[in-house]
């Protein structure tokens, strides 16, 4: 049973694209079970589960809890459209993301 456990830990982990890891940042859809945990009425974006340390994520002040609502001023309803469009974005010309942090709706930019 721990080595189900691990095993699918595993899995979890390689499904990381490589995308995400460019640039600091793991997201998810929302699910409804976030949705409820976190009571959130608008589902749509992709949630911020983990930011690395000293990546563009963080040093554009994106937090675990975040939800990434667009890209390049192109609506993100989920996490097909999230890689899609971080597979167009160029990171030295800047990303500008829309993301809501509680009841705060806020523009940054993912630079190198």
């Amino acid at each position: 049973m721990i080595i189900g456990e691990l095993k699918e830990e595993t899995v979890q982990a390689s499904r990381k694209s490589e995308v995400e890891k460019d640039f600091g940042l793991v997201v998810q859809d929302i699910t409804p079970e976030i949705a409820r945990h976190l009571n959130l009425k608008d589902r749509k974006g992709v949630i911020v589960t983990d930011v690395q340390p000293g990546s563009p994520a963080q040093e554009a002040d994106i937090r675990s809890g975040d939800i990434i609502k667009e890209i390049g001023r192109k609506p993100v309803r989920n996490l097909t459209e999230f890689k899609e469009a971080m597979k167009k974005a160029n990171l030295k010309e800047g990303i500008v993301m829309l993301v809501k942090r509680e009841n705060v709706t806020f523009y940054t930019v993912l630079r190198e």
